[in-house]
């Protein structure tokens, strides 16, 4: 069973007084973990292209790479 973080996107806060914009939603992985990263990142990947290779041609150095790149700028602008 999927907690509630899980079943509802992310929205952003909606600071314009517009209302022609539309609303805007944030994808994420479901934890910090590296596997939750990669299934995260193979999912979008996959969404935007069915037709898309299972083998994403990175290595495991270039995946961990990525996900601490990830969770520093997520944690940064979390600290703004």
């Amino acid at each position: 069973m999927k907690d509630e973080k899980e079943k509802e996107p992310h929205k952003a806060e909606d600071t314009s007084k517009s209302t022609t914009e539309p609303q805007r939603y944030y994808s994420r992985p479901r934890d910090e973990s590296l596997e939750a990263f990669k299934d995260w990142i193979k999912g979008v990947v996959k969404a935007l292209n069915p037709n898309a290779k299972e083998d994403m041609t990175m290595t495991e150095e270039m995946w961990e790479a990525d996900w601490r790149e990830f969770w520093s700028k997520v944690k940064q602008e979390a600290n703004k």
